[in-house]
């Protein structure tokens, strides 16, 4: 009205001042009734979307799971090319391990029955049954303070891999108030076995138990050699042991890297790093492997969720692969699984009869395998002959250099495979896999580790 008075009369002034601020009022009146309408609309976009979400999970949960599809969900960078290709090859292909071993089929598994072993040896009260919350002790009596201590653990990763308890928000870091009880133990048992490692590979070489047997007074020149060749060589030996398993579940002292296998808890993991922490320590502790096996049977027993029984039975497939149970366990674990899905229960059982064959692996599954889960067929293996030839042989996670080198044999008509070995080259790299009974697919995990 002030700046107005300069310009026309005081009366005028006042009526053009009263009349802005009216039409002031007006706009930003206009402005809130905007904002609250869109917020409304917001409002009940959110609530159509939440509802949209909850009755696609409600639908998942009823319609059937088809298993290659929550394989390729899981790990969706695994493709069907190497599969689908060479189909001739896999159709002349042989099948390794045809004679399989007997698991006293006589027996009637029906008195093996999963909620007898469990009200026998379950401790706290643990029931068989599926629930959604951690555990507050392991289902199983376990002797080591570290292996109680890791079973919990694994049984928060068992029920993210299978989506029933949600993965972590991570805010800020949390603070490391003291030393890792599992940094102490895997230091020990690193210690321990570098130390028969050098045993190993000095009587190798002739010496006797390590350093401590050298003499002081042997400083010639072949001692010297001959001390650097052992240095090599455990160099050597140690590089091709080299473990694809995570930080989290092997000591990487070597790299600076503190075992924390708690901290993986404490972030949003990816499927495969559930799988090879899982399993990882399954190969690495076999105290664990029936704990682990337990807690996957609890959680697919009455678990409503469709989605979730289709992942633990992709999580038990891949264990029964990698290790077997203890004598106490199998025939409740064979009964659990030939009470399992059609897709999963013959697979399973296959799968299990090979691993008590050949003995348990050293590194978890390899890419190649996990294609294998997916398809529920073989793995097609090409082997190149030194004149260049090529032959395909089916295998499995449990095929050993020992049984490949008698299938080819008998492929090429060769009466005695004696002195033939495989190796497995990667880049300008060559390892020699030997011809006994070292198993394939942990050499091919380690190349898809250096890879």
């Amino acid at each position: 009205e002030e700046r107005l008075k300069k310009q026309m009369a005081a009366e005028e002034a006042k009526r053009k001042a009263e009349q802005l601020r009216q039409e002031f009022l007006l706009k930003k009146e206009k402005e809130a009734k905007e904002a609250e309408e869109m917020e409304k609309q917001q409002g009940k976009a959110k609530a159509a979307e939440a509802k949209r979400k909850m009755e696609e999970a409600q639908n998942r949960q009823e319609r059937p799971v088809e298993e290659s599809e929550v394989v390729e969900e899981m790990f969706g960078f695994l493709g069907d090319k190497e599969l689908d290709r060479n189909t001739k090859a896999l159709e002349d292909a042989e099948l390794l391990g045809g004679n399989l071993p007997t698991l006293d089929d006589d027996i009637d598994l029906s008195e093996y029955k999963f909620p007898k072993f469990a009200a026998t040896y379950f401790q706290s009260n643990a029931t068989h049954t599926y629930i959604k919350k951690k555990l507050k002790h392991p289902l199983l009596a376990l002797k080591h303070e570290v292996d109680q201590f890791l079973a919990l653990d694994i049984w928060v990763m068992i029920l993210r891999f299978m989506g029933d308890l949600p993965e972590p928000v991570v805010n800020e870091p949390v603070e490391e108030e003291g030393p890792s009880l599992r940094k102490r133990i895997y230091n020990t048992l690193s210690r321990k076995s570098k130390s028969k490692l050098e045993k190993e590979v000095a009587m190798e070489f002739g010496g006797g138990g390590g350093e401590e047997e050298y003499d002081d007074d042997a400083q010639t020149r072949g001692e010297e050699k001959r001390r650097e060749s052992l240095r090599k060589r455990i160099a050597s030996m140690t590089l091709k042991k080299k473990s694809k398993l995570p930080p989290e579940v092997v000591d990487a002292n070597s790299a600076g890297a503190a075992l924390e296998s708690s901290k993986a808890l404490l972030r949003p993991t990816t499927n495969l790093e559930k799988l090879h922490f899982i399993i990882g320590f399954g190969v690495l502790r076999p105290e664990l492997r029936d704990e682990i096996y337990c807690q996957i049977c609890k959680q697919l027993t009455q678990n409503p969720s469709r989605p979730a029984h289709a992942r633990g039975w992709v999580l038990l497939s891949l264990c029964v692969g990698c290790f077997a149970p203890s004598s106490r366990l199998i025939n409740y674990l064979r009964y659990f699984i030939t009470e399992g899905p059609p897709g999963y229960a013959p697979y399973c059982e296959e799968r299990l009869r090979r691993t008590l064959k050949n003995g348990a692996r050293q590194q978890p599954p390899s890419w190649l395998e996990l294609q294998a889960t997916k398809s529920k067929k073989p793995l097609m293996l090409p082997i190149t002959f030194m004149d260049g030839s090529t032959k395909a042989l089916l295998a499995d996670s449990a095929t050993t250099a020992k049984e490949l080198c008698t299938q080819l044999a008998q492929k090429i008509g060769m009466k005695d495979p004696f002195g033939f070995s495989l190796y497995i080259a990667l880049f300008d790299k060559v390892s020699s896999l030997g011809s006994e009974g070292d198993h394939i697919m942990d050499a091919i995990s380690q190349c898809e580790q250096y890879a």
